[in-house]
């Protein structure tokens, strides 16, 4: 993966030596005053250096190569025609006021850089030369600067001494990342075609291409939403279900075994369904999703009022970290199942399932089995009781 990053600000305020500096590691004594729009070179942020957290979350497993354009302080400030970049480190001088003032007139080279579907690319304000600084670090007046113009980060660099060079390449690099995950987000869920449906109904059509699943935060609860598959990637906590289909008067359970390509539990032996909480033009609810669900992967029609809610938890396995609401519905006779060709459902006594810690079975937290071990146990009493 390739981005491409222009490096822009007055003239003599740094921006050739803090390129050399995120290149070659070393300060450049022999830099030359770079003249209108030229290529400066590469980097490769690969993962073997320390990342700032929030690059590590994000960061593709090949890495992503850094290209560097430099803009000169000095003449045409237009990018070529056909010229796009996915994102712009505008340069200052940390010491002198009128050169961060200055550094206004390169927030309008914006329009110039839409890069395919993305209308705005995101910016990081870096004070270069603070070694010359009377005091370290980020002044308010920096801070005021970044905020009226909604910038996506502030750094300040030295390229004498290196200090805060690597960090300001890579909080660019993250928010270029975040930020196209974010407008694939956006432009996923602006495809969801159909009338609106009744609330927290999301079209079906969500389900049969790629899901746009909701985002948590043990912090801020719901923060956003990103693609399953993202998820995945980069071990995203997000909301989900799970569906069992059980026999009360002998504890037995539907257990399905997954298709060795499914997204999660691949192989595996686990819930009769399992699936996200969905969103479209409305976020889903638990219990939607979770008929939707059941509906979608064995082809079983149930009714809200049919569902029973058993829990909450989260769950971690590998790739999938969830945040896990369980839920029954009982057998109702032989209905008939739509299951993949590759695919397969067994009745299993709830014992075998709960208390066994079969290679083959999906993930479960303690708290996860013992509490569906017990409330299976006052089920089949119930159902003993009351026929």
């Amino acid at each position: 993966m390739e981005k491409v990053v222009l490096v822009a600000g007055h003239a003599a305020c740094g921006k050739t030596c803090l390129i050399r500096r995120c290149m070659s590691g070393a300060f450049a004594h022999d830099a030359l005053p770079t003249v209108s729009l030229a290529e400066a070179g590469t980097m490769c942020i690969d993962g073997s250096e320390d990342l700032l957290p929030e690059l590590s979350s994000l960061l593709p497993p090949d890495g992503v190569t850094v290209r560097f354009w430099e803009m000169g302080g000095k003449g045409n400030r237009c990018l070529p025609r056909g010229k796009s970049v996915h994102g712009l480190l505008l340069c200052y001088e940390a010491h002198d006021r009128a050169s961060l003032q200055s550094a206004a007139r390169f927030c309008r080279l914006e329009p110039f850089m839409e890069c395919a579907d993305i209308p705005r690319v995101p910016v990081v304000l870096c004070g270069t030369k603070s070694d010359l600084a009377e005091a370290g670090g980020v002044d308010a007046h920096a801070e005021a600067f970044s905020e009226t113009h909604h910038l996506h980060g502030l750094c300040c660099t030295s390229s004498v001494t290196g200090e805060g060079v690597c960090e300001a390449v890579q909080t660019l690099i993250a928010a270029i990342l975040q930020h196209e995950e974010e407008a694939e987000a956006r432009h996923m869920l602006q495809g969801i075609r159909g009338p609106l449906g009744p609330p927290h109904e999301v079209d079906a059509s969500v389900s049969r291409g790629e899901e746009i699943v909701e985002l948590i935060s043990g912090d801020v609860g719901a923060y956003g939403a990103r693609p399953l598959r993202i998820c995945l990637d980069r071990k995203l906590l997000h909301r989900a279900v799970h569906i069992w289909v059980v026999d009360a008067r002998t504890g037995g359970v539907m257990l399905r075994k997954y298709s060795d390509v499914a997204p999660k539990h691949p192989g595996r032996w686990g819930p009769t369904a399992h699936g996200e909480i969905l969103c479209g033009r409305h976020v889903e609810s638990s219990p939607v999703a979770a008929l939707r669900a059941l509906r979608e992967q064995t082809g079983l029609e149930r009714q809200a009022r049919e569902l029973q809610f058993w829990l909450s938890c989260t769950s971690e396995d590998g790739r999938c970290h969830e945040l896990l609401d369980v839920y029954v519905t009982l057998h109702r006779g032989s209905s008939p199942l739509e299951l993949p060709e590759d695919e397969q459902i067994e009745w299993v006594h709830f014992i075998d399932i709960f208390n066994s810690t079969h290679v083959d079975l999906f993930h479960m937290d303690p708290c996860y089995a013992a509490t569906m071990a017990s409330k299976m146990r006052s089920a089949i009493l119930h159902a003993s009781s009351y026929g």
